[in-house]
């Protein structure tokens, strides 16, 4: 059932552990994507009758240090300058906007 999971596009990274799920959507001067994929994956959980948990649900922004608007937030989805992920911690140092990985 998890394994049937996919990005909807192949410039996209979906990383699984156990229960977990990150998600990695690059964007460009096209814009992103990560609305559809977002979509997708709600999509998915109810077909496969699971429910996200919204309240660890994140998203972080990288990018590099250019005048460029960020994107809307997602009504439903929190936006952090850090995440903790498989004990690693990213965070952004602002305004350079690099991201700096931190071991915990």
């Amino acid at each position: 059932m998890v394994n049937d999971i996919k990005t909807v596009n192949p410039i996209n990274q979906l990383v699984k552990f156990a229960d977990d799920m990150t998600l990695e959507v690059p964007g460009n001067e096209n814009g992103d994507n990560s609305q559809a994929k977002v979509d997708s994956i709600q999509t998915w959980s109810e077909n496969n009758r699971m429910s996200l948990n919204m309240e660890k649900t994140y998203e972080m922004i990288v990018r590099r240090n250019i005048p460029t608007l960020l994107p809307d937030p997602f009504p439903f989805i929190k936006r952090r300058t850090w995440l903790k992920i498989l004990g690693i911690t990213l965070q952004i140092s602002l305004p350079s906007g690099i991201c700096i990985l931190m071991k915990c």
